[in-house]
């Protein structure tokens, strides 16, 4: 378990990083709160998080259901199991809650309200993404301006994507 132990100290050293991004980047550098939200702007502070509980166990018991019943299932979780090592629940319960927090912070709290939701989940998808690509060469051309209250923001994106 010292591997585990390990394991979840990085998680979390990594995790807190990228939590630390998130707020300099919108309480520093766009001097608004990460935790914009409000009533206002329809968040049900009860109804919301249940609703994201009820989706992340959701989620959880068709992996569980996948991993018990499929072969493909089976064979992902035995080659996540030897590339992590045993790990107790309360140790995956850490990782997913830091990894989720942080994640959320960064692409939803940070970036989108300056890029905009599909930068931001393109983003998001990419650092998910770990297959090892052929050389890829990507060109991408932002024009920023201030919106009428003042802030920063990205007004227009222009990418592409070629083989090198």
């Amino acid at each position: 378990m010292a591997g585990s132990k390990a394991l979840v100290r990085r998680g979390l050293v990594f995790y807190a990083g990228f939590l630390c991004v998130a707020v300099l980047w919108r309480v520093g550098f766009q001097r608004e709160s990460l935790l914009l939200a409000s009533a206002a702007d329809g968040v049900h502070w009860l109804r919301d998080p249940l609703l994201g509980l009820a989706a992340g166990l959701l989620v959880v018991a068709v992996s569980a259901a996948l991993s018990a019943w499929t072969r493909f299932g089976q064979a992902l979780a035995r080659a996540l199991a030897d590339l992590i090592g045993p790990l107790r629940t309360r140790d995956c319960l850490v990782l997913a809650l830091s990894s989720g927090i942080a994640e959320e912070a960064l692409f939803r709290g940070a970036l989108q309200p300056v890029v905009g939701l599909v930068w931001a989940s393109l983003l998001f998808a990419l650092r998910k993404f770990k297959q090892a690509p052929e050389p890829i060469r990507t060109e991408v051309e932002a024009t920023t301006g201030r919106n009428e209250a003042n802030r920063l923001r990205i007004q227009r994106i222009a990418s592409a994507v070629r083989r090198s």
